[in-house]
């Protein structure tokens, strides 16, 4: 119960501190029912062949290379929290023109396929 509690309380805290930099106007930030849609069950697919993989239990993976980061998730309006034993990331999905872009905390921007 504690580790949930902590967790959701780090997903607030991640969401609070969540800077929208560097989006376009072409972007359309995504509604927590589309990002849900999107993310669960899901893996997003990014131009380095690194793979961020939304499991439907909440789980959450990071692979890039022989590199493997394994958190929870937590999906908010707008953007994505995910949370390791070494700290949290808040990234934010957008829609630009017909592709996806991730934008991290600081502002940079992945463009992002979905399987």
């Amino acid at each position: 119960m504690q580790a949930i509690r902590v967790f959701t309380i780090s997903s607030i805290i991640c969401a609070a501190i969540f800077i929208a930099g560097a989006a376009l106007a072409a972007d359309k930030s995504l509604t927590k029912a589309q990002l849900e849609k999107l993310l669960i069950g899901h893996t997003a697919l990014f131009e380095d062949g690194a793979r961020a993989i939304y499991k439907t239990s909440g789980s959450y993976e990071y692979r890039s290379g022989p590199n493997v980061s394994r958190g929870q998730y937590a999906i908010g309006n707008g953007n994505v929290c995910a949370q390791f034993q070494t700290g949290s990331r808040g990234d934010r999905y957008v829609k630009s023109g017909n592709s996806y872009v991730l934008i991290n905390q600081g502002g940079r921007r992945f463009p992002v396929k979905f399987k």
